[in-house]
């Protein structure tokens, strides 16, 4: 999960350090009076960003942003910089080398607040700090207000180095500073406490205008160059971790010591896996097809690794390789598909013209008793998805009940069923390559295909429908879309709409319930492990939903949900079900796969990519924020025989249903 909410708490992470440790700390002042430029002061900062991962490369827009230090000063958390201080470079990024160069001119006066920080006792009027981050154009304006808010400093992307086990206290990287006039004082390092404006601090004369200080020299060294360069900063938490040049067993066991150091659920009985029994059989594998050079045997070790874990982020990522595996172990199908009903039956939902379940007869609404002569229900137990893990048991029986019937092509199995008003009868069908019966029970089977990323449409000029596709796309842009389609939809004083949201399975969180409230929706607290006590902490305040600006008003707003809906796409869910008008349709959860993988991506050899949960999100309770259970359905549509056989679709019949009053 890639969320808005994610991509704030990377750049913008900030400390809950009180005021104790501070002295002398800053008021606001009146605005200083221009300063001339001179060759004897900084003009123009450029720099590069280096950077890991596709984070950056999925913005639409990016930009470097000077952003004022005082909410740090302050260790102030709640801190919101002004607008009139935010000062905006452009960012050219090169994807291929994942960098980026920027330039960033100065304003003659910057607009950010004073502080005090010589320490000498008096007030004087004081400078203005900054560091220079990484700003992405999420919400369609190019800078940090309304619903796409800084609060705190920049820790991620930025030219300063935030130590995330100190709440983000800064330890090195680069600030900008600016003096009104020659009788300023400013630190010349680090006091003994090792932290940055405190009142040990060592302090020195500052000239008038802008100095680039470098935090990483002992005494900090001020450059005052007409152009500075400054590097903006990944930390090594959240980069990308490459072990593409290791031996296959190097490669893993570098991976398996990097995860369970942080995984996000690590511990957590039911959803991390048992270490000690699971790491030496798949080390004994991998070291096999090291030996035997079969990169095949590599990876199908690793997914083994995968399957001992109960997290719907968990992700093998193969290319060619699982592509292979697939087939080898689940290309070939006998022709139908079948769905268990609500009542424990299992109905057969789909026949293939031709196959071998239409040449034994099968037909659709028939009911699938047996598999090798045992029931259905018993049958599934002993399967094991290809696509797994999956954070819920729902979605497990479910894919369970696919894979039944996928087998490797010509595989023989031993199937009874029977017809409406007949007897069961017993069949031995041969599988062969065909895909459409698996298809068909995809969960995003029989949806409206999408070609922006949020598309809208009247239902019979009477409800407005608007189709979330995904979630991964350009955020502006989906933004824009979903405002349009509510503009038009309110003119049009229709009486309710549909967000359908069962077909994103993740990427950022965009705060669609914003556009309905006037009021923060909060949804969990983010908890790390702390590198240096082991104890998974909370980092930062709790991720929010903000209002948009403008509210929309509809009597009813109906959400369609299903397994399909995963990670970010939840947390739209949910804080859209907090709404007191919304009703939360569909047959099934949300996939409960709620957490991050950012900074917890890892590239292997023969191109295999692993991903892993980083941060959890927990409650007040202490319990799991969606992880393991999503968001369930208001009003659940039953899965019946006729629900299954509808040609139409019964979740968006009920949906309008529910507008209109029906």
């Amino acid at each position: 999960m890639k969320s808005l909410v994610q991509i704030r708490r990377l750049m913008l992470l900030v400390a809950l350090i009180g005021l104790t440790a501070c002295a002398g700390f800053p008021k606001s002042a009146p605005s200083a009076a221009p300063v001339a430029r001179s060759e004897s002061q900084t003009a123009l900062i450029s720099g590069e960003l280096i950077y890991s991962g596709d984070l950056i490369d999925d913005r639409s827009s990016n930009t470097v942003m000077l952003l004022d230090l005082y909410g740090f000063i302050r260790r102030d958390h709640t801190y919101q910089p002004a607008l009139s201080s935010q000062v905006l470079g452009p960012l050219k990024l090169n994807a291929e080398a994942t960098r980026g160069a920027f330039t960033l001119r100065l304003p003659a006066v910057p607009g950010g607040e004073f502080a005090d920080l010589d320490q000498n006792g008096q007030t004087d009027q004081g400078v203005q700090v900054f560091n220079l981050i990484w700003w992405p154009n999420e919400t369609g304006g190019p800078f940090a207000d309304g619903d796409d808010q800084i609060a705190g400093w920049g820790q991620t992307y930025a030219s300063t180095i935030a130590d995330p086990d100190t709440d983000g206290e800064i330890i090195g990287g680069k600030i900008v500073i600016w003096a009104p006039d020659g009788n300023q004082g400013f630190p010349t390092d680090f006091g003994p406490d090792q932290q940055l404006f405190t009142a040990d601090d060592p302090i020195g004369a500052l000239p008038p205008g802008y100095t680039v200080v470098d935090l990483d020299k002992h005494p900090f060294v001020y450059g005052r160059s007409v152009e500075e360069h400054v590097l903006l900063y990944e930390p090594s938490e959240y980069a990308t971790k490459n072990f593409r040049g290791l031996s296959y067993t190097q490669a893993f066991d570098k991976l398996v010591e990097q995860v369970r150091q942080s995984y996000a659920f690590d511990g957590m009985i039911g959803k991390a896996p048992q270490w000690e029994s699971l790491v030496p059989p798949i080390a004994a594998r991998i070291e096999q097809a090291e030996q035997d050079h079969d990169k095949q045997a590599f990876y199908l070790a690793l997914r083994e690794f995968t399957y001992a874990f109960h997290d719907g982020h968990v992700a093998l990522f193969g290319g060619d390789l699982e592509d292979d595996a697939f087939d080898a172990e689940f290309g070939g199908g006998y022709g139908f598909a079948a769905q268990e009903l609500d009542d424990g039956r299992f109905i057969v939902s789909y026949v293939l013209e031709g196959s071998p379940a239409e040449q034994a007869g099968m037909q659709i609404g028939a009911e699938f008793t047996r598999f090798h002569g045992q029931p259905v229900a018993d049958a599934l137990a002993a399967v094991r998805p290809f696509s797994a893990p999956f954070s819920t048991a729902a979605e497990l029986r479910y894919q369970r009940l696919r894979y039944l019937l996928r087998a490797p092509v010509g595989t023989s199995a031993e199937l009874s069923f029977a017809n409406p008003d007949q007897a069961e009868q017993t069949h031995i069908l041969e599988a062969i390559a065909e895909q459409d019966s698996f298809d068909t029970t995809s969960i995003l089977a029989g949806l409206d295909s999408w070609m922006l990323p949020v598309e809208s449409w009247y239902i019979d000029d009477q409800v407005g429908n608007i189709l979330v596709g995904t979630s991964a796309d350009d955020t502006a842009l989906s933004l824009q879309l979903f405002e349009r389609a509510l503009s038009t939809f309110e003119s049009e004083h229709l009486p309710g709409i549909v967000i359908d949201l069962r077909q994103d399975s993740g990427g950022q969180i965009m705060g669609l319930a914003g556009f309905f409230s006037d009021q923060p929706i909060v949804l969990a607290q983010e908890f790390q492990r702390d590198s240096v006590t082991g104890a998974f902490e909370p980092r930062g305040a709790p991720a929010e939903v903000l209002p948009k600006g403008r509210t929309f008003m509809f009597d009813k707003i109906v959400v369609l949900v299903g397994f399909g809906c995963a990670s970010a796409c939840e947390a739209e869910a949910y804080a859209l079900s907090q709404l007191p008008n919304v009703v939360v349709v569909g047959q099934y959860p949300t996939a409960g796969t709620y957490a991050s993988v950012i900074g917890h991506e890892y590239l292997l050899p023969e191109k295999l990519t692993l991903q892993f949960s980083k941060w959890r999100y927990q409650l007040p309770d202490g319990s799991l924020f969606l992880e393991g259970q999503g968001v369930a359905p208001t009003r659940r549509v039953p899965v019946t025989t006729e629900t299954v056989l509808s040609k139409d679709d019964p979740l968006r019949k009920v949906a309008i249903d529910t507008i209109l009053g029906d």
